[in-house]
């Protein structure tokens, strides 16, 4: 009882010392929150900005309906953006597979064996121990029985001794090898769980959440390239097919004018030089004829691999006329369009996953505390199985004492690609508001 009671206190104090620590090292281990200052913008920029859920159908602005029709079966079949989907698949996973460890684990066990051993003691041994004992005292008994008998009496008995005597004595000698069988059989439950004291586990749960939404960032990144693709091959298959039907259309009329020059050849009312000049001009419209056909045929090829089907395939592009696109939305300063684009997106998401990766690395130079439990049936036989169980609980703190610096320099490097990330999330932004900004001056000149 006076033990009992000594350990309470101390009991409370490591708990309360625990929970203070864990307080503490979740506090000073959360990455620091960025803003403005880290960018070279004005102070109204958000650093990350609002996730957008899909890309904005901008395309639809043509008021096509056979535009409409190519942009979906471009992000349904378009094998990049095939392939980003497949990476969201392995970030969801990998995001899932961190999160499970925030949960106890709890697995199960069962075996069953059977042990033979063959024990050999050696041949030609003499037999050892009562066996030895045995053997004396029969020979005793049957020399005995051989010494003076007086009376029939006597001599009866000594020959019944004596013949329990050789009885003993003719008693072969034990095997000197046998083997032993035996059976196992066990069958239990495991649990184990490990205490987020530093925050360690929740660390590459948020990185893992965050490289998740940076995957997301880069589907949407590849849909709006493969749809902008898409729209302007269109576009230049509406502009060369027009341009060609015109083309050719002059063909007629310089062939017509070759006519009439002729005509006035034959009637001296023109010149020679003017039928040669005349069927030059038709020489050069004919060469300009199979270059567009060549470029026709071409983004043709180009429409049908964005999407996902052959080059030969047949596009059947109707003769529409071009198209008049929409007044251009009021978008805002530069700084509003910048929250809009998924790669500036995709590059704060890496920026503040690698500063979790630093808290991660930090956290790993501390002291774990993981908790197991175990219940288990064990018996030496199936009927026997479920009358004997063993049940346990233990915890156990872990922590190095000496890595060679493995761990410090872990921690450096996480920084480091901080630093890289923050150079690259930087000049991400600058790229993205100097594009604005240049698509802006095009837009107002034009």
């Amino acid at each position: 009882m006076m033990r009992t009671r000594t350990q309470k206190p101390s009991l409370r104090i490591l708990l309360a010392t625990t929970l203070t620590l864990a307080m503490c090292g979740c506090a000073t281990l959360a990455p620091p929150d960025r803003g403005p200052q880290d960018l070279i913008l004005a102070d109204e920029f958000k650093l990350y900005g609002p996730t957008m859920e899909v890309p904005d159908r901008w395309w639809e602005s043509f008021h096509s309906s056979e535009l409409n029709a190519l942009v979906d079966e471009a992000l349904a079949d378009n094998l990049t953006v095939k392939e980003a989907l497949a990476r969201i698949q392995q970030a969801v996973a990998l995001a899932r597979q961190n999160r499970s460890v925030l949960s106890p684990q709890v697995g199960y066990q069962a075996e069953a064996g059977l042990q033979s051993t063959h024990q050999d003691a050696g041949f030609g041994l003499p037999d050892t121990g009562p066996a030895i004992v045995d053997r004396l005292d029969a020979l005793q008994q049957l020399i005995a029985s051989t010494g003076g008998a007086t009376t029939l009496d006597q001599r009866l008995r000594n020959a019944e001794s004596g013949l329990t005597a050789l009885q003993t004595l003719g008693t072969p000698t034990p095997e000197n090898e046998q083997t032993l069988n035996s059976e196992s059989y066990r069958l239990g439950l495991t649990a184990g769980y490990e205490v987020d004291l530093w925050g360690r586990l929740n660390a590459n749960v948020q990185t893992a959440d965050l490289d998740l939404a940076t995957t997301q960032e880069d589907l949407y990144a590849s849909m709006q390239t493969v749809v902008g693709q898409v729209v302007l091959t269109w576009l230049d298959l509406h502009l060369v097919g027009q341009t060609l039907e015109v083309t050719r259309q002059q063909l007629e009329t310089n062939q017509t004018v070759l006519e009439l020059i002729e005509f006035r050849f034959y009637k001296g009312l023109a010149t020679a030089l003017d039928v040669f000049q005349q069927r030059q001009v038709i020489a050069q419209t004919e060469s300009v004829i199979p270059p567009l056909e060549s470029q026709y045929q071409v983004l043709q090829h180009e429409l049908a691999v964005l999407l996902g089907d052959p080059p030969l395939t047949e596009m059947n592009i109707g003769d529409l006329g071009f198209p008049e696109p929409s007044p251009l939305p009021d978008y805002g300063i530069p700084a509003d369009l910048l929250s809009r684009r998924p790669d500036v997106r995709a590059a704060g998401l890496q920026l503040r996953a690698a500063d979790w990766q630093v808290s991660a690395a930090k956290a790993d130079r501390l002291p774990a505390l993981n908790l197991s439990a175990a219940f288990a049936f064990d018996g030496s036989g199936v009927d026997l199985l479920f009358d004997n169980w063993i049940a346990s609980l233990a915890s156990s703190v872990t922590g190095p004492i000496f890595d060679a610096g493995r761990r410090k320099a872990e921690v450096e490097r996480t920084q480091a690609v901080v630093d890289e990330r923050l150079s690259t999330y930087q000049f991400t932004v600058l790229s993205a508001m100097a594009e604005v900004e240049n698509a802006l001056v095009q837009f107002d000149r034009q």
